[in-house]
């Protein structure tokens, strides 16, 4: 510290110093490898020691399977049940969810530094599974600033784009903003990777219908990492057959007609950003008003088929009369939408019904898909066939003998009740009676 006199009688003055050595070796960050890849796609870049207490993990990849895992660190050459959990970038102590390519920090608890572990990691408490870890240099080799606070990443939220938000549904959002000759919205959903979301116009005012609507349908496509924003057209209920149905315009010829403007996956949301002309000049699509017209819109959720179009919502879809008005300022009246990880099956699947041994004719009616209980539930994918019944179709089966050429006495006969579950009843020889529902096996 110096002080320097005006006047040139006295000298420069020295308070006092410290002197800088040349071959100074300052703490600082420590740049580790990747995760170790061994289940459950968890993968990562470089990992960096930020300082004691600080882990910088850029790019997390994990699919959120596991039952029981979380962040785990410890002594010894890899995780084992002697390590204990930490806080994930939240600060929580839950079950870990999906990570699709977030830049995440980690922090110790303040009883520990990075000189008392040996490894980071990701374990399955329950089935003491390593999903993957990396070792920590050994004290004597770590020279890493003191936890401070000063190197912790302070998070920028900038202002939305976005001057109005409506909230839907507990899981799902919509924002918007008129531009001059279009207008852009952004959806946000808590919804998994097998999933849509679609939001557009109704064809009644007044009354939200998805039967003849122009909506917008939007999806993340996990195998390439991208987002979608597909204009379609909704003349039946049910996936599209190439004519009728839930379409894309582009297979009923027409046109696509919004474009995918950006998109994000963070902590269990998805948000698909996406403009669309207020005229289209397509005759599948409905105008949207430029002069402040209230405009009845819908809203669903479902799952995407293996073709990557949307079936029939079966999630979610808006009931009550919701207004917009895209070219003026509604603001906003949205919460944040908080995402977790993965969900467990909702529905557990109809009892299976066995045929008894001997039955060797046997009627059954291709009808319903069994509901959230029937086919989804069982086959873990989705019916690609409307939920409405078809047509009856009868089966005989050979016996050994080869003797009987009709239906046997008392042989029994399976339809489907009324709440899609198989239904057996006795049909007599030369019986022509009408079917009438038969008792529940």
């Amino acid at each position: 510290v110096w002080e320097i006199f005006r006047r040139r009688c006295f000298p420069l003055v020295d308070f006092g110093h410290v002197t800088i050595p040349v071959d100074l070796d300052p703490p600082r960050k420590r740049v580790l490898p990747e995760f170790q890849r061994l289940a459950h796609g968890l993968r990562s870049g470089n990992i960096s020691i930020l300082d004691a207490r600080t882990f910088y993990i850029p790019n997390l990849h994990y699919d959120g399977q596991g039952p029981d895992a979380y962040f785990w660190v410890g002594k010894g050459t890899k995780p084992d049940p002697k390590g204990q959990k930490i806080p994930n970038e939240m600060g929580s102590l839950e079950v870990l969810r999906a990570y699709e390519g977030e830049d995440i920090e980690l922090q110790l608890p303040e009883n520990l530094t990075v000189y008392d572990i040996d490894y980071l990691g990701v374990w399955c408490v329950t089935f003491k599974h390593n999903f993957g870890h990396v070792q920590i240099p050994r004290p004597d080799e770590l020279w890493v600033p003191p936890a401070l606070g000063q190197t912790r990443i302070k998070v920028h939220i900038s202002p939305s784009e976005f001057d109005n938000c409506r909230q839907l549904s507990d899981d799902l959002q919509v924002e918007w903003q008129a531009k001059e000759d279009q207008v852009h919205i952004r959806l946000s959903a808590k919804m998994t990777d097998d999933q849509y979301v679609a939001f557009g116009l109704s064809p009644t005012s007044g009354k939200p219908e998805m039967l003849n609507s122009d909506i917008v349908v939007a999806y993340y496509d996990k195998d390439d990492g991208s987002f979608h924003a597909v204009d379609y057209s909704v003349t039946a209920r049910s996936q599209c057959d190439g004519t009728y149905g839930m379409c894309p315009d582009e297979r009923v010829n027409g046109r696509n007609d919004a474009s995918v403007i950006g998109g994000e996956r963070r902590n269990g949301v998805t948000s698909i950003t996406f403009s669309r002309p207020y005229e289209t000049n397509d005759q599948l699509d409905m105008p949207i008003s430029r002069y402040s017209d209230p405009i009845t819109v819908i809203a669903a959720i479902g799952h995407l088929n293996t073709r990557k179009e949307a079936n029939y919502h079966d999630d979610f879809v808006t009931k009550s009369n919701v207004v917009l008005d895209f070219t003026s300022s509604e603001g906003n009246s949205c919460s944040t939408l908080v995402g977790g990880g993965q969900e467990t099956p909702r529905y557990l699947p109809w009892p299976a019904n066995i045929i008894p041994r001997g039955t060797t004719n046997f009627t059954a009616t291709i009808g319903p898909t069994g509901g959230e209980r029937g086919y989804s539930a069982l086959t873990s994918t989705i019916p690609c066939t409307s939920p409405r019944p078809l047509r009856a179709a009868s089966a005989r089966r050979p016996s050994m003998n080869r003797t009987e050429s009709k239906y046997l006495p008392e042989s029994p006969i399976l339809r489907w009740g009324c709440r899609n579950q198989p239904q057996w009843e006795t049909c007599v020889s030369g019986d022509t009676r009408p079917w009438t529902p038969g008792r529940t096996v």
